[in-house]
């Protein structure tokens, strides 16, 4: 019985040993013929994209792709659609041909491009015609913006976090470390003479220097010349994460790994305010301002309020000229507010271009910082749709990014004759968000001195009512916070609002366009 037992037990094992075999084979003969089946797709397609005139591509011996290289197409258009980088061909191929491939950008490859051939053959014949035809459609584009824009994309693309009151002890020792990393072949310093203060800046960034060198009017460099005050901008730093420091007694701020030129801009405005109000009774103010035929025009609120693009929008009155887009220096005398202009080209939001065009042929030609080139670098949310410039095939878009700025020369803007450097300030407008209230409201002296010290503002939202934030004389440059710093605002203010007539005006009111024409009103 047992050796019957053990005859059908190996009679078993042969039977299924057989069959796993046969399976296995089945199954590898399957295998063969979907790996042949590819390498057939594979060399159709790849024998196709090579028959496209300056077109390369390597053959892959596995996977499922191929990534030809395809900047010969470049700088190439067609009904419009300009093709400058990877993105703008596979938008172009997408929109032309209804024909999906990804960006070789998205690898680190802008050159290419990449096709998938995973799909049917009769798929792959059908799109890769559609493609070819495209391809051929194409011309050299004669209006291919061939500028070289010169940008920097610093890091990181904004303010530090920021110690604003350390000890004369630390900030000793502070210098003594951004000294140490201040090496000798790379070290630039420039004294800037804003508004009769000398700022003096140490760096190893050249993009700082850079920036700060065409910012500001020059100042005397002499051996035995001594600055009201210094910033040191220290990058590379091993061990520090980046930082801002600032001592008010000796006017020294420090700055570790940050190549951002927007914060030390802001410091040296700051430390130059804090310097004249205290030495040559001159009241730093941060806000833009427009002249019309000696009458200057002050628009002051916080982020938010739409006062960098009303500002644009006043500009554009053949009687307005250029004095500031940021921050006036204002002298009292009698009852005049003489204003001033400190810088001599001006740190400009590039987003502007979106809301007019036309400054874009400006920053082409100015230097800039954080202009996005590809749409990985996209950051600005607020503008980000299903489609975006680059797309398009724009090299550059300048509302890419909230961070992105250029230094301009303000002749560019509308020549000379539409820029000034000092005027009389007689108005001051307020910009606010309130829903339900009135465009324009005429504040007394007290009024007005009142609002600006507690400088309350409620954000604009779409989602309804927001609270109220606070920014004292709306000005986030502030760096010396101290009491008596406070009450030397106040009275500073207060000779501003006994000389010039101060409103409010309600952005949430009225549509942009109307905002522009009741400003104006309020110059006379």
């Amino acid at each position: 019985m047992g050796i019957v037992q053990s005859h059908s037990t190996s009679n078993a094992n042969s039977i299924a040993q057989k069959a796993a075999v046969e399976a296995l084979a089945g199954r590898q003969t399957e295998i063969n013929h979907m790996v042949a089946e590819f390498q057939a797709r594979r060399n159709y397609m790849l024998n196709k994209l090579k028959r496209i005139p300056n077109i390369s591509c390597y053959e892959p011996q596995g996977a499922f792709y191929l990534f030809p290289n395809f900047s010969a197409y470049y700088n190439t258009e067609y009904g419009g659609m300009k093709i400058r980088n990877s993105y703008g061909l596979a938008y172009y191929l997408l929109k032309e041909a209804a024909v999906a491939v990804v960006p070789g950008s998205a690898f680190g490859s802008d050159d290419n491009i990449r096709f998938s051939y995973a799909t049917s053959v009769e798929n792959i014949e059908e799109g890769i015609n559609r493609a070819i035809e495209a391809i051929a459609r194409l011309r050299e584009s004669p209006k291919y913006k061939r500028v070289a824009l010169q940008n920097v994309i610093t890091h990181p693309q904004k303010m530090t976090e920021a110690d604003m009151a350390i000890s004369i002890e630390e900030r000793d020792a502070l210098v003594q470390e951004a000294e140490a990393a201040l090496p000798y072949d790379r070290y630039f310093e420039w004294n800037a003479n804003i508004n009769g203060i000398i700022i003096q800046l140490r760096t190893n960034v050249p993009h700082l220097y850079d920036f700060w060198v065409e910012n500001w009017y020059p100042a005397q460099l002499e051996a035995d010349l001594e600055p009201h005050a210094i910033i040191y901008a220290i990058d590379e730093v091993p061990g520090r994460t980046p930082y801002a420091y600032y001592n008010p007694d000796t006017k020294t701020a420090i700055l570790f790994n940050t190549t951002y030129y927007g914060q030390v801009r802001s410091w040296a405005l700051a430390m130059a305010a804090q310097a004249s109000e205290r030495l040559l009774d001159i009241h730093g103010i941060r806000a833009a301002c427009v002249d019309y035929k000696g009458k200057g025009l002050a628009l002051i609120g916080p982020k938010g309020m739409k006062r960098g693009s009303t500002f644009f929008r006043l500009l554009e009155d053949e009687d307005a000229c250029f004095l500031t887009n940021d921050w006036v220096f204002a002298r009292y005398r009698g009852n005049e507010a003489i204003v001033d202009a400190p810088e001599r080209k001006f740190y400009f939001k590039t987003g502007i271009a979106r809301t007019f065009p036309r400054y874009s042929r400006i920053f082409d030609r100015s230097k800039c910082e954080n202009v996005v080139t590809n749409r990985a670098e996209w950051t600005n949310m607020k503008e980000l749709g299903d489609e975006t410039p680059l797309d398009f095939g724009e090299p550059y878009c300048y509302w890419g990014s909230e961070e992105s700025r250029a230094m301009v020369d303000p002749a560019w803007i509308g020549g000379p004759h539409k820029y000034v450097k000092r005027s009389n300030l007689k108005t001051v407008a307020f910009l606010h968000h309130e829903p339900g209230v009135p465009a324009v409201e005429k504040l007394s002296d007290a009024e007005a001195l009142d609002y600006i010290t507690a400088g309350k503002y409620r954000p604009p939202s779409e989602a309804g009512v927001t609270p109220y934030k606070e920014q004292p004389f709306f000005n986030p440059y502030m760096l010396d916070r101290s009491d008596d710093q406070q009450d030397l605002q106040r009275r500073n203010f207060h000779q501003l609002f006994r000389v010039a007539k101060a409103y409010k005006v309600n952005i949430a009111a009225v549509p942009p366009e109307t905002l522009k024409s009741r400003i104006r009103e309020l110059t006379g």
